[in-house]
């Protein structure tokens, strides 16, 4: 039987940049996971850039501390 030890998951502010301008999102990421997922301050990126759904983004880590990512967003065409 195997036996997996549930981890609380890690919680920190990272900052989303985006043509010029930047947000501070909160990021959770569950230690052993690979992925994790973005909680407050993210409504407010998805609003101010008019994301729609079928909208694709890219995530392009460009500092670990304090985190930064370059986010590249591909608009669904249709």
């Amino acid at each position: 039987v195997k036996c997996q030890i549930r981890k609380n998951p890690v919680v920190q502010d990272v900052i989303l940049e985006f043509r010029g301008r930047s947000w501070t999102v909160k990021f959770f990421n569950k230690p052993n996971y690979s992925g994790g997922k973005f909680s407050a301050g993210w409504p407010m990126f998805a609003t101010d850039n008019c994301l729609s759904t079928g909208d694709v983004c890219v995530f392009e880590l460009i500092k670990k501390t304090p985190v930064v990512f370059k986010v590249l967003i591909f608009r669904l065409t249709g």
